[in-house]
């Protein structure tokens, strides 16, 4: 005898409802290069949840860059001060031609492992680069949680997600600027006059 398991509508339901998935695709003013060297800079994911979040290392510092294989303990204080928990980020980039030659994905397999989000048993975050037509970059920024907090922490997380696009939009505008030369500081000339 087989098990009739309902429609595939309802089995994709419940599998969402398990396991939520966040989606937000932006276009961002910079090249692609750009977007994927701020992707792997530690600086610019503080500067995405600033100043409302806070992110910091639970010792030493940030590392320079983030690349396959890094693993970093942060603690994340509402306003810099209230405590909200520690998360760990795990990189792994995907290998080169995996999602075909124009994307470029970074993944964060870590998890949160104190505080409300560490009540998710899941936690898959992947962000992928990729050029437009016009030489600016499509930035795919996606997260899956899973477990019995998932539905609870869902509509948060979706908020904070907008929040970050509007952030990588802010902030993509520099990426792709050069570094301004110093310049020479002149002093200004005295006139000499005569009485």
């Amino acid at each position: 005898m087989t098990r009739h398991r309902g429609p595939a509508w309802r089995r994709s339901l419940a599998a969402r409802l398990r396991a939520p998935r966040i989606r937000v695709k932006i276009l961002l003013d910079c090249d692609s290069d750009s977007a994927w060297r701020a992707l792997h800079d530690p600086t610019v994911a503080a500067q995405l949840y600033a100043p409302i979040l806070r992110m910091a290392p639970v010792r030493g510092a940030l590392p320079e860059a983030f690349v396959s294989g890094t693993r970093l303990l942060v603690r994340i204080r509402l306003l810099g001060v209230v405590p909200l928990g520690r998360q760990l980020i795990v990189i792994e980039d995907a290998t080169p031609g995996e999602l075909g030659p124009a994307h470029r994905t970074m993944r964060d397999i870590g998890h949160p492992v104190s505080g409300p989000l560490a009540l998710l048993r899941g936690w898959h975050h992947e962000m992928t680069v990729q050029s437009d037509a016009h030489g600016r970059t499509i930035w795919l920024d996606e997260l899956t949680v899973a477990g019995g907090a998932a539905l609870i922490c869902a509509p948060v997380l979706w908020v904070t997600w907008r929040w970050r696009g509007r952030r990588l939009r802010s902030l993509a505008r520099y990426w792709g600027d050069p570094a301004p030369e110093p310049q020479p500081r002149s002093t200004p000339r005295r006139e000499h006059t005569t009485r």
